[in-house]
């Protein structure tokens, strides 16, 4: 199959480890000679839903967060039964081969892995020490690329194996300590943003290879609406629960599964609270603004693609949480708090999924809040939804 994206003018050189890659000894080459594979600009796909990240179709993607560097594994040659390369096989499309990749390397990738590619325009001596890839010498060979750009995570290409006859699966795990306690303090600024991108049956004659990322995070951001008579000072604001910590993308076919265990055990999940509000903020009467102003606090969570909104214990953004908000009217003494808490383990009506941008919307109203959750379409993390979804 074929998969049309919009070229721009940036461009990646490939990193290859293997000999089959031109060596120190070869001259330098200019980033467009045809023999070499070349990435394009890599892309953010805003558009792009857990089952269709990887068809790469041309979109209104923006660079809405910069991909800079990325690791990506590239499939060409596969194996036969004996575990040698089978030649006769690189012109077959992924969803024939992808589970004959059984190599030692990463994943079974034979270009395994093309270590760090990073947006460069003019030096491919930069592009580890002027290793570059080639292009496979028959015409119709076929190419598929898995790629990461992690943030701060740990992650793994797991090779396939003839007697599961899986294909290449991206293990990923945030970076946060195992812990049970939910008031552990956890930094809102170091939870990652995770992308991932893949393009399949990719030939010589298609081209720089340019690569749709597509977040793999839940993104949540803070509104107050202030409909009282009186200034409203947020002190304080925290989120707090059982997150996600692992998830597992299935590359077997070209339509890739996500997979985010939900068990509670240290391997898959993490506690503790986000600060979103740590100094004051006011939010005067009769008037609006994010939590943080100008530069809205925005938390980053793993979403489960299978959580429901069933009581069945699959929650897709973790489970007992709550948000915290401690406040106080302007003329009340400085000493004087008000707390406002939502209710135990903080559900929505929908299900809000990787690759989504979210607003809780607090709306002050004489003394209390009301909280609803909007699908944003601003920044369009998802297909779209202007509409209100409350709280259970």
């Amino acid at each position: 199959m074929k998969h049309l994206i919009k070229n721009i003018t940036y461009s990646l050189a490939a990193i290859s480890l293997l000999a089959s890659c031109s060596s120190d000894n070869e001259p330098r080459i200019a980033l467009s000679n045809g023999d070499y594979i070349v990435f394009g600009q890599p892309w953010i796909n805003l558009d792009a839903t857990t089952g269709n990240f990887a068809e790469n179709a041309e979109t209104r993607a923006t660079l809405l967060t910069a991909v800079n560097e990325f690791v990506v594994w590239g499939y060409c040659v596969p194996k036969n039964i004996s575990g040698s390369d089978d030649a006769s096989r690189v012109s077959a499309d992924w969803n024939d081969k992808s589970t004959d990749f059984t190599g030692t390397n990463d994943g079974g990738a034979d270009l395994a892995y093309l270590a760090k590619a990073i947006v460069n325009t003019t030096d491919p001596n930069n592009y580890n020490n002027g290793t570059l890839c080639k292009w496979n010498d028959t015409k119709d060979a076929q190419y598929s690329f898995i790629a990461i750009a992690p943030g701060n995570a740990t992650y793994s290409m797991t090779k396939s194996s003839m007697a599961g006859k899986k294909g290449p699966r991206l293990n990923i795990t945030l970076n946060r300590n195992a812990t049970s306690s939910i008031d552990t303090k956890l930094d809102r600024t170091e939870q990652p943003d995770i992308l991932v991108a893949a393009k399949f049956d990719h030939k010589k004659k298609d081209g720089q290879v340019t690569l749709s990322f597509f977040h793999i995070m839940t993104a949540l951001r803070f509104r107050f609406h202030n409909h009282s008579k009186k200034d409203l000072i947020i002190k304080e604001m925290t989120f707090k629960g059982n997150f996600h910590r692992r998830a597992i993308i299935d590359f077997t076919t070209d339509d890739p599964v996500v997979t985010v265990p939900d068990d509670d055990n240290a391997v898959n999940s993490y506690a503790g609270t986000f600060t979103i509000i740590d100094s004051p903020q006011t939010i005067t009467h009769g008037s609006e603004d994010y939590a943080g102003g100008d530069n809205p606090a925005i938390l980053m969570l793993l979403p489960n693609p299978d959580g429901t909104i069933d009581q069945d214990g699959k929650y897709v953004l973790g489970s007992e949480k709550s948000i915290d908000i401690t406040y106080r009217f302007a003329d009340d003494p400085e000493d004087m708090e008000r707390t406002f808490t939502t209710p135990d383990n903080l559900t929505l009506h929908y299900l809000p999924q990787p690759n989504t941008l979210h607003t809780a919307h607090f709306n002050f109203i004489g003394d209390s809040f009301v909280l609803t959750f909007q699908a944003d379409d601003e920044k369009n993390w998802e297909n779209g939804s202007d509409n209100n979804f409350t709280i259970k």
